[in-house]
């Protein structure tokens, strides 16, 4: 599991976002797009937006 924990914290790393999200565009964003190959691991990574700049990240790790 350690593996997989560090694969994942470097996966949570890399989710930054390049631009600015205006208000118009959705407040929640779920992304399945992280697979642990053989221990059938999944992230969830919940994007929310906040307020106008500032986005708030929470993830989950689960196991089908």
């Amino acid at each position: 599991m350690a593996f997989a924990s560090e694969l994942f914290q470097r996966f949570f790393r890399q989710q930054t976002v390049p631009f600015e999200l205006s208000t118009q565009q959705a407040l929640l964003k779920v992304s399945y797009d992280f697979h642990i190959a053989g221990n059938r691991l999944y992230t969830m990574l919940v994007t929310a937006l906040k307020d106008s700049k500032t986005l708030k990240h929470a993830s989950i790790l689960y196991q089908l």
